[in-house]
């Protein structure tokens, strides 16, 4: 049996690269019975495993697949959020930054969702809901 392992590079703000080496990050519920399965298959038969290891490890494959339940649950769960906070803006005039320091104001005219984040239209200009730092009512015609 063999395992092989992938590195994930994440960014940060000052440029340089943090290089995740956790081998165990991305074991899902199928890699993880394939293991137990080649763990039964080559144990040595004069030692086999423990009823109480089995267990406890189709427990952690539970736990595991309850947990990835959860986490999915979350990340739907922030998304719903972000796209009320986003349909809350709609008319609204907002004051959006960006990381090099300019900033922009304008009229949300409307929402995008591309990929997991949430964006705004200012007119033909779309930007980052996350980037918003001021919400204002628009005064309406003749104010």
């Amino acid at each position: 049996m063999s395992l092989s392992f992938s590195l994930t590079e994440v960014g940060s703000s000052s440029g340089a690269s943090i290089v995740e080496t956790n081998p165990f990050s991305y074991v899902g519920g199928a890699q993880f019975m394939q293991l137990l399965l080649a763990q039964l298959r080559y144990q040595n038969p004069l030692d086999p495993m423990q009823n109480e290891e089995m267990i406890m490890q189709l427990t952690q494959i539970n736990s595991l697949q309850e947990l990835q339940s959860i986490n999915n649950a979350l990340v739907e769960l922030s998304r719903s959020s972000q796209m009320a906070t986003a349909s809350n803006m709609l008319g609204k005039t907002v004051t959006v930054s960006f990381g090099d320091g300019t900033t922009t104001e304008g009229v949300v005219t409307g929402i995008s969702v591309i990929g997991n984040e949430v964006l705004l239209w200012l007119g033909e200009q779309m930007v980052p809901l996350s980037n918003v730092i001021k919400v204002v009512d628009t005064p309406k015609e003749g104010e």
